[in-house]
């Protein structure tokens, strides 16, 4: 790695470096199409549980337009055992780990983010700096980022950024972040060679 190379980034969790079940686990559930489903969920309840205003019973409560009830351990289960690393992403953060790059993992998610740490040890390459259901804020809030940046004791400037949600990214960008878009793992792997974080 070359001298003037950074030392550590910040990288996006769900659709970035993990498979996100909402988009067809959670609607298959249901026996919905994900078009469906957003029409008959409540249209704040999972940002809230997010943001870790709202705990899970509330969520389970308001899920639903209509508060239906449904079996949340049978959710639960579902999106659990969906989560998986995407295709090279455990083994390009564990190249990086090895070269002495610390990864922040910077995600909007609930407390079932440990779930995610539990069966794929994240932690084993960087450290869940920022979780948006313990700071109250997501992304792409601009104090989202001030936030992450403060806790991974980074500046904008020259800090380097990885999401695949181009909202992120842009407003990540417009701080002085090195923001860049996630594909797939081969580009980000180009895109980490350039900036000499990779051979």
């Amino acid at each position: 790695m070359q001298p003037s190379a950074p030392q550590s980034l910040l990288i996006d969790v769900m659709s970035t470096l993990v498979y996100d079940p909402f988009y067809r686990v959670m609607p298959a559930f249901f026996g919905f199409d994900l078009e469906e489903l957003i029409a008959l969920k409540h249209p704040d309840a999972w940002r809230l549980f997010e943001e870790g205003v709202r705990d899970e019973a509330w969520f389970v409560d308001n899920f639903f337009l209509d508060r239906r009830p449904f079996d949340i351990e049978g959710l639960k289960r579902s999106t659990f055992e969906a989560y998986s690393w995407l295709e090279g992403m455990e083994e390009l953060c564990a190249e990086l780990s090895e070269r002495g790059v610390v990864l922040h993992f910077v995600s909007n998610y609930s407390d079932w983010y440990r779930e995610i740490e539990s069966r794929l040890g994240l932690s084993r390459f960087g450290r869940w700096t920022f979780v948006s259901c313990h700071e109250g804020l997501r992304k792409p809030d601009v104090a989202a980022f001030e936030r992450a940046l403060a806790l991974a004791e980074m500046r904008a400037e020259g800090a380097i950024f990885v999401d695949d949600n181009a909202k992120n990214v842009a407003v990540a960008a417009k701080m002085g972040m090195d923001a860049i878009r996630f594909e797939k793992s081969g580009k980000l792997r180009e895109a980490f060679g350039q900036r000499g974080l990779l051979d």
